[in-house]
């Protein structure tokens, strides 16, 4: 007997025999192995019933359907096992294998299909290639081929690196070895003309299973994208430079109409008050139309000005004498003549860094307020 039970213990199996119970309603555990205790972890288990050595659900199933074979997860040992039962009325005989490394390798699997799958659906103009840890190919997917070039057959299996080694794409081997050391690559390149993106990482959910872990390398030919986005530049660029053109002729139409302008108005003015006696009402309503009519000009072309100015922000400061900015504001302003002013300025003005544009519209702005708000009875003054 005891020879038996050497050889009962020698086998790589964990081995159950039960005998069925004086109530029929049980099995009792009559003979063990070693392997099976350490597959359990029970140190006692002869006598011990069927219901104290598996799970209730895995015993449920033996005895209600006379399962031939189950697998169940043991949380204590946090193993997967599987149970394979022979049963007859007198004896029930269980062998035990622990199937913990097929049940991760296949759970790995799954895990790593579902990954493929999802970045097959959501990059579908992308060649896709998972790899293990030694760089095997596990799965390769995308239309077209880049990695692949004249290359027959699957690619799963063959080893990634050694694709560089003979492949135009050998710019990505220096980056595919560092994947699993943390690194994360995203580059461009052009070749024969075309520009690819690759993008290289790993999926490092399974931290506690290094083995697990698995490379991704994703490429795509962005050649059109990149032809477009050149175009698009391009186009952007010109518009930059349609606009700067407009804001210019916008500020230079308007300035310059703004003199001409009053000359309108002025004249008109002088008109109505200097043949106010000899003019019929008919005349008399075609000089306000004319005034109320230069008037809203006046305030098109200031909003005109204002615009052009407010959009120039890449006008650039410059040396600006603010002599010559003043003499040329006083030539354009015939309101000086009319209203009789005397404006007295410092013999000498500095030479400044600022917008040309904008001092002259800082000093007809402080002028043309200044004879504007003027008493009527006397010719204002201005220092």
């Amino acid at each position: 007997m005891e020879h038996l039970q050497e050889i009962f213990d020698i086998l790589p199996n964990g081995l159950l025999l039960l005998n069925p119970s004086e109530d029929r309603d049980n099995w009792k555990c009559t003979q063990v192995n070693k392997a099976a205790i350490e597959i359990l972890g029970i140190e006692k288990t002869t006598g011990l019933p069927l219901d104290k050595l598996l799970p209730a659900e895995v015993v449920e199933k033996i005895l209600d359907t006379h399962t031939v074979a189950v697998d169940f997860f043991l949380n204590d040992q946090n193993r997967w096992v599987l149970a394979s039962v022979t049963q007859t009325e007198t004896r029930m005989t269980i062998a035990l294998t622990d199937i913990t490394g097929v049940k991760e390798s296949a759970f790995a699997e799954r895990r790593l299909m579902r990954l493929y799958k999802s970045l097959t659906h959501s990059l579908a103009d992308n060649e896709i290639i998972l790899f293990d840890k030694d760089f095997n190919i596990l799965l390769s997917e995308g239309v077209p081929r880049f990695i692949r070039l004249d290359m027959e057959g699957d690619l799963m299996g063959k080893n990634l690196k050694s694709l560089f080694e003979t492949n135009p794409f050998t710019f990505l081997g220096e980056h595919v070895t560092k994947v699993f050391g943390g690194e994360r690559a995203e580059l461009e390149q052009e070749i024969n003309g075309r520009f690819y993106k690759a993008s290289v990482y790993s999926d490092g959910r399974d931290d506690d299973k290094p083995e697990n872990v698995v490379g991704v390398l994703l490429l795509r030919d962005v050649s059109e994208l990149n032809k477009k986005q050149r175009e698009l530049e391009i186009r952007v660029q010109q518009l930059d430079r349609s606009n700067r053109e407009l804001q210019q002729f916008a500020y230079v139409a308007s300035h310059d109409l703004q003199e001409p302008l009053r000359k309108i108005m002025s004249f008109g003015e002088r008109l109505n008050r200097k043949y106010d006696t000899l003019l019929s009402g008919e005349g008399k309503e075609y000089i306000t139309r004319m005034n109320n009519a230069a008037k809203r000009m006046e305030t098109l072309i200031n909003d005109l000005l204002s615009f052009s100015r407010a959009t120039q922000t890449d006008r650039k400061f410059e040396p600006t004498n603010l002599n010559h900015v003043i003499a040329d504001v006083l030539a354009d302003m015939d309101t000086v003549e009319r209203t009789k002013a005397q404006i007295k300025l410092p013999d000498t003005l500095p030479v400044i860094e600022s917008i040309p544009s904008q001092m002259r519209q800082l000093f007809q702005n402080l002028l043309n307020n200044a004879l504007k708000f003027a008493h009527d009875s006397r010719p204002p003054k201005v220092n």
